[in-house]
């Protein structure tokens, strides 16, 4: 498999890991509100939909913590391998090696990356030229 491969993969399971961590921040605060509902406002009366609060939150936790750590093992795997390869601004998938004039994957027009454009001021060159 190429590298390029790779990292397209790497960066698929880094979206799907973002979402999960979402998701498990969503039943986090689901199930904390829902305990604090039952067992604070109802004063204990509902103990089954503070069981399933309580629950909730700590799934939540679980499911956010696991994901974190595995999106930042990602986030390691990919740092190596990302940076010889240009990116498209549009959709971000890395552009294979080769001479494209647009993105593969969303058909938008590349740019050349920053590092190969040389920048030139021209207030400053002036300056230097009338100065001597």
């Amino acid at each position: 498999m190429s590298d390029e491969a790779k990292v397209i993969i790497i960066q698929d399971r880094i979206k799907m890991a973002r979402n999960r961590i979402i998701a498990g921040g969503i039943l986090f605060f689901l199930g904390a509100a829902l305990a604090t509902f039952a067992f604070v406002l109802l004063r204990g009366a509902v103990w089954v939909v503070g069981g399933i609060g309580v629950f909730l939150f700590v799934f939540g936790l679980i499911l956010s913590l696991y994901y974190v750590n595995e999106r930042s093992i990602l986030l390691v795997q990919l740092k190596g391998r990302e940076t010889k390869m240009m990116t498209c601004r549009n959709c971000g998938k890395p552009v294979p090696q080769g001479k494209y004039t647009v993105c593969p994957f969303c058909g938008s027009a590349l740019i050349a990356p920053l590092a190969s454009v040389e920048v030139v001021d021209e207030e400053a060159s002036g300056a230097k030229k009338s100065s001597s």
